[in-house]
């Protein structure tokens, strides 16, 4: 396959090293083990990625900017009114269809793993224009600091999915998964919204 498509082998060993990254995190995770998973040989990897950690930066790159392609287009193009309920349906739909994205972002998290912050810098940019000139448009409360409201729509939306697989039967949502990630979304947006709304 990679004397034929080149390409196509790169493409194999990322899937692979998401699959694998996912699971163990960067520290835990072996050459080796790439290579295993995705069923090539271990100087293979070292051809197409020099390392693992470039072969770990260069998945970090490939499986977040499907989300900030689509959130920076609505950071552009979204009219104010509709633009924080349109960002929270993104957002969780994104963690939601993307399970390995998610563990992806846990882990960074855990070993304090900025290197996205680049690529994500720009719409942290926008995010806090818009809101502050939601702001001062009056559509928005003025007396939280528009970053502390954009962290905490970060917040709302990734807890859900660290909590709901042993939280969610202790408080009684034993209903089908979807079902419960589609009430709690709804629920979420109701008190996203109203609680950033202009105080009287």
């Amino acid at each position: 396959m990679a004397r034929r498509d080149p390409e196509a082998t790169r493409e194999a060993i990322l899937d692979a090293a998401l699959q694998v990254f996912a699971q163990k995190g960067f520290a835990e995770t072996s050459t080796s083990a790439l290579a295993a998973e995705a069923g090539v040989t271990k100087s293979l990897i070292h051809h197409h990625f020099g390392s693992k950690e470039a072969l770990w930066d260069a998945l970090k790159q490939r499986e977040f900017v499907v989300y900030h392609e689509a959130q920076k287009a609505l950071l552009e193009q979204e009219p104010a009114e509709t633009l924080m309920e349109a960002s929270v349906r993104l957002y969780f739909r994104v963690l939601k269809d993307r399970p390995e994205f998610r563990r992806l972002l846990t882990w960074m998290a855990l070993e304090s793993d900025a290197s996205c912050r680049v690529m994500g810098t720009d719409l942290i940019e926008l995010g806090v224009a818009r809101l502050v000139d939601a702001q001062a448009r009056g559509l928005v409360r003025v007396d939280i600091a528009a970053p502390h409201i954009l962290l905490m729509f970060f917040s709302l939306v990734e807890h859900w999915f660290l909590l709901r697989g042993f939280m969610a039967p202790q408080t009684g949502l034993c209903c089908p998964e979807d079902d419960a990630d589609d009430e709690h979304l709804e629920g979420l947006i109701r008190v996203f919204l109203q609680g950033i709304e202009p105080r009287p």
